[in-house]
């Protein structure tokens, strides 16, 4: 089995956000981040997520707010 490589793309952010985050990471090490990109990609990940079940939800008919 071939195992292909990932490939990356940058994105930029503020300086201040990006700052911002890094402290917060620092701050709370307990939840395992270890990279101001880790930490974007998995709070990317949630917000599609989040997005996608609203969006599912409103379709359905069942919104309720």
């Amino acid at each position: 089995m071939t195992s292909m490589a990932k490939v990356y793309k940058d994105v930029k952010i503020p300086e201040d956000l990006y700052f911002n985050i890094k402290r917060f990471i620092e701050k709370h090490s307990e939840l395992g981040f270890r990279s101001v990109s880790e930490f974007v990609n998995s709070a990317s990940r949630i917000e599609m997520e989040r997005i996608e079940d609203r969006k599912r939800t409103s379709a359905s008919g069942t919104a309720t707010g």
